[in-house]
């Protein structure tokens, strides 16, 4: 019995491999724009490690004595600066896989219009409902 499961779940995992094989094809031509989301991601996760950091230059400046107002001040603007950069970048990246999600998604339902109007009627009332 036990052996059984485990072959049901060896050919779902060889299922679903070759389904997703199949499906990345349809990524071909989107593969520069998730190229650009991961570099967007990347630079996004470079600004949020220089915020704490930029942070951390404050303190130290408010801890010195005398206090440099106006390095506290250009430190400040460097931080709204990259939380401005990083929001801009999160809504590109957002905005780019949405994108490529309805292209995907469009071209997908597209050929299986085309697939369906192939078929004749004698064909599609052979087909039970649901496969």
């Amino acid at each position: 019995m036990m052996e059984d499961t485990m072959v049901k779940k060896d050919n779902l995992k060889i299922f679903d491999k070759v389904l997703f094989k199949r499906l990345f094809t349809y990524t071909k031509g989107y593969r520069l724009k998730y190229a650009l989301v991961l570099l967007l991601t990347a630079i996004t996760a470079g600004l949020d490690v220089l915020f704490p950091f930029l942070e951390g230059r404050t303190l130290k400046i408010s801890g010195e004595s005398p206090i440099e107002f106006s390095r506290i001040m250009w430190i400040f603007g460097g931080c709204v600066l990259c939380t401005l950069v990083s929001l801009i970048l999160a809504y590109v990246q957002t905005m780019t896989l949405h994108k490529i999600g309805n292209d995907i998604v469009y071209g997908l339902r597209e050929e299986v219009f085309k697939k369906i109007e192939s078929l004749s009627i004698g064909q599609l009332s052979k087909i039970p409902v649901g496969k």
